[in-house]
């Protein structure tokens, strides 16, 4: 296993409007607390996960924010593995178009496609069977992203 590879995604509830994002690879680490607003990150990221899946070479992009600034969330389609790279840019950003002068690089991962895939559904099921459809809206103030869990439990059947 290299040791940029992905081995861990996690989402955890904290409070209302906050999540814990947790990745690891062998070598390193992120940990971000993640705010529903102004965005809605968690919805975004599984829309840039279902962009991405099926299509290779594809980009998918998606923010989140806590609130001083913004993580800017790259996902890369290249055969075999989607790749994941993770910015950070303080102060506000309205979009996110991939160029962002001043942002660091907080973390970079891979994995294989299908394995990322699987790693993503069991973070948000998890979520799901924690606190539920309703508890998510109540503390995330948005709601779950069923149309996008579907299409990524359409995808792992494919």
């Amino acid at each position: 296993m290299s040791s940029d590879t992905l081995s861990h995604f996690h989402v955890k509830t904290l409070h209302h409007g906050w999540v814990e994002v947790f990745l690891r690879t062998a070598d390193a680490s992120f940990r971000a607390n993640v705010s529903y607003t102004p965005n809605d990150g968690l919805r975004e990221f599984l829309a840039a996960v279902n962009a991405v899946l099926p299509h290779p070479g594809a980009t998918g992009r998606c923010l989140w924010s806590d609130e001083r600034g913004f993580y800017l969330v790259t996902l890369q389609h290249e055969p075999p593995n989607i790749t994941l790279l993770i910015q950070y840019a303080p102060g506000f950003i309205s979009r996110f178009d991939g160029e962002q002068p001043n942002a660091e690089i907080v973390f970079r991962g891979y994995c294989e496609v299908k394995k990322f895939a699987r790693k993503v559904r069991a973070t948000y099921r998890r979520l799901l069977d924690e606190i539920g459809v309703v508890e998510y809206q109540t503390q995330w103030r948005h709601p779950f992203p069923q149309s996008e869990w579907e299409q990524l439990q359409a995808f792992l059947a494919s």
